[in-house]
């Protein structure tokens, strides 16, 4: 099972970035970044399909979360409901060229709209104001544009301060990396990377900054929490992250609950045996919910 884990765990991000247009991994291609999977008619503003979650079911669900004082507990809380969803990328429908619109759909989804739709039930009043704070979490300043769009993790940190806070330093032993995200840099002829290059995405800023990470043997030793959401971090230098999700915790243990493109769905797993079967990964980040 690990060595099947290896070849489809993709977390949707690193597959698209090293998979040239025309070649299939699950079909991914980078240049659409998770778009293009629904077909509309550009007229059309947004995409809501709450699926089983009615209003009504949606309401009581967002209502029975307030129960959680703590933002942690209640991010378990809601992203719990989700186990079994089935997977599905390419979910997103904007590109450059093509209009965006706001997608919200519970009945699939990836690792990066899992979070999104989990943090915005966390903080959101009502199934309407859900839909809100969908382009909150997703878009900077709730502008429903492509290059708006928090296309890496650390985009959607830096743009959602009030609700979500880096603590990887404070619970384990960290590592520092300095990352052009969203550069790509040209080797130059002796092999070595010159300080020139382009963005991967044309119409997205390159966001220089340095990643904390807890080094993958070092993570049994994390203070993890429950409720706190995790970047699985890669060397490519520039992605952050290639796959994310949150912990939760069973008979003690760190488990990783996440949209799995292995298992077809959302699924949660031993945080340390999924490490052990995907050495990609090299570590993890940790953010706590507010």
């Amino acid at each position: 099972m690990k060595g099947l884990l290896k070849l489809l765990e993709v977390g949707g991000l690193a597959s698209m970035l090293l998979i040239g247009k025309g070649e299939t991994v699950e079909e991914l291609d980078f240049s659409k970044f998770g778009v293009n999977i629904v077909s509309l008619e550009d007229k059309v503003k947004s995409h809501i399909d709450f699926g089983k979650w009615n209003n009504g079911r949606l309401d009581s669900l967002i209502k029975n979360s307030k129960d959680y004082e703590d933002s942690g507990d209640r991010f378990d809380f809601i992203s719990r409901k989700f186990l079994g969803i089935p997977y599905e990328g390419h979910t997103l429908i904007g590109d450059v060229g093509l209009k965006e619109k706001l997608v919200v759909n519970l009945e699939g989804m990836d690792c990066f709209t899992y979070l999104d739709y989990m943090m915005a039930l966390t903080h959101a009043e009502d199934s309407e104001d859900f839909i809100e704070k969908v382009k909150k979490v997703r878009y900077e300043d709730g502008d429903v544009d492509y290059s708006k769009r928090n296309h890496y993790l650390s985009f959607w940190l830096k743009n959602n301060p009030e609700y979500v806070e880096d603590v990887t330093g404070d619970v384990g032993n960290a590592r520092s990396v300095w990352k052009n995200l969203n550069f790509m840099p040209i080797m130059n002829k002796g092999g070595d990377y010159s300080g020139f290059g382009t963005k991967y995405l044309p119409t997205v800023p390159v966001l220089s900054k340095y990643v904390h990470y807890i080094p993958s043997e070092f993570v049994g030793n994390a203070k993890l929490e429950k409720g706190d959401l995790i970047g699985l971090y890669v060397d490519y230098g520039f992605l952050d992250f290639d796959h994310m999700g949150v912990i939760t915790k069973i008979d003690g243990k760190d488990y990783l609950r996440h949209a799995s493109s292995g298992y077809r769905k959302v699924v949660q797993v031993p945080l340390k045996d999924y490490l052990e079967a995907l050495p990609q990964f090299k570590g993890i980040s940790v953010f706590r919910p507010k």
